[in-house]
């Protein structure tokens, strides 16, 4: 199993269990044991934070110029524990200083999970759902979004090369994973000519192509007599 990040050996353990075939029919039992096993990780990590704080201060103290310092009164998560707020800061901190030195992004784009994906379904046993297979759904994605990342570094010509490419994942509602994704190339692309080469408002003619972005990505809003929503709203074409 290859890792994106160095990874203890606990974390290896429990991902590499999530291979075997029983958990894809155990339902909600998988989704109780990724839990488990995420909090079991998690607290181990937290222990060790907590139980060398006074190490990390002292490093935070050297990099200041600050020999000694006494015991930490509060605790702190380090930069390399996910979600934290140094780790939120230190995101924000590079991805700031990406744009100021090669400029804005050209283009800012989402994408979302699809319940219908074909690698999902063919993984479903009868009566399941794509959340009864966690792994297999975050697995499909990642791939995914692996392929998009790709393809918009490389099928834009009229937009040049890409500067810098930047992207963040949360999963949303009902757990679908969304993610967002910064782009900037060298061409400027602010002409009506050069946008239009790579993204268009107007239905495809391919009649499959239509028929995808009929279903995907268009906005419907409901009748004026029905009360509003805070959220956006998928409706047929007769207003039910």
């Amino acid at each position: 199993m290859e890792a994106d990040h160095p990874t203890t050996q606990l974390w290896h353990y429990h991902a590499h269990i999530l291979h075997e075939p029983r958990f894809q029919v155990f339902g909600c039992l998988t989704n109780e044991y990724v839990m488990d096993m995420f909090s079991c990780n998690l607290e181990t990590r937290l222990n060790f934070i907590q139980a060398n704080q006074k190490c990390l201060h002292q490093e935070d103290a050297e990099l200041m110029g600050i020999d000694n310092i006494g015991p930490p009164k509060n605790i702190y998560l380090p930069l390399s524990s996910l979600g934290s707020c140094h780790w939120a800061s230190n995101q924000v901190s590079d991805s700031l200083a990406i744009a100021a030195t090669y400029g804005n992004p050209t283009f800012f784009v989402t994408m979302t999970w699809n319940t219908v994906w074909p690698e999902i379904v063919s993984q479903l046993q009868p009566g399941q759902t794509f959340t009864d297979i966690p792994a297999m759904v975050v697995h499909v994605f990642k791939c995914k979004l692996a392929l998009l990342i790709k393809t918009l570094k490389t099928m834009f010509s009229n937009a040049g090369h890409v500067l810098y490419c930047i992207h963040s994942v949360e999963f949303q509602k009902w757990g679908l994973p969304h993610a967002h994704i910064l782009l900037k190339y060298t061409a400027s692309c602010d002409s009506a000519s050069n946008i239009n080469a790579v993204v268009s408002a107007k239905i495809p003619d391919d009649p499959l192509d239509a028929l995808l972005v009929c279903t995907f990505m268009t906005h419907h809003h409901p009748p004026p007599q029905n009360p509003l929503s805070k959220y956006c709203q998928r409706v047929q074409a007769d207003g039910s």
